[in-house]
């Protein structure tokens, strides 16, 4: 994660509203929860990441619970598979295969099987396209023409009208 937050946003970030990751962790520090069962995060994590409030530093921002850093790492971490999907979905329709387009995408980031294993990423793709080829098995919604020739199809089958004597 921290390669990633470093990439696109350098070693020290300062708290910004014009983009994702600002708002999120504004909101995140402006309104922390906590959880019992995520109090330890905060020991565990060896890298840091500076971000430097600038004039949000009087708004009421509080510390960072276990939770909200939590919460910031799955957030980046959606961000990064869905970066991912995107760029192997990308390099596979220019005819390349997808072991080496993750690879690359490795590559680009720095991350190496410490950071985020490459089975991981694989996983996730081929998870990603699973939905992708069900999500286009839906049916197709009818067309005017279709619609007209169903509800022709369902009028043919109906007994004929009793003629009303007036």
């Amino acid at each position: 994660m921290l390669k990633y937050l470093h990439f696109h946003l350098g070693e020290c970030y300062f708290l910004s509203e014009s983009d994702p990751y600002g708002l999120f962790l504004f909101h995140l520090l402006r309104r922390p929860l906590t959880d019992a069962r995520r109090d330890h995060v905060l020991e565990e994590y060896e890298a840091t990441w500076h971000v430097g409030l600038g004039s949000y530093g009087g708004r009421g921002l509080k510390e960072a619970t276990g939770k909200s850093v939590y919460q910031l790492n799955a957030f980046v971490h959606a961000i990064i598979l869905n970066e991912l999907h995107g760029w192997v979905e990308l390099a596979v329709d220019h005819g390349q295969q997808a072991k080496f387009a993750i690879e690359g995408f490795m590559g680009k980031y720095g991350f190496d099987e410490q950071d985020i294993q490459y089975d991981a990423l694989k996983k996730s793709w081929q998870r990603y396209l699973a939905q992708r080829k069900a999500s286009k098995k839906k049916t197709v919604s009818l067309t005017g023409r279709m619609h007209l020739r169903e509800l022709e199809k369902s009028l043919k089958k109906l007994p004929p009208a009793h003629k009303s004597a007036a």
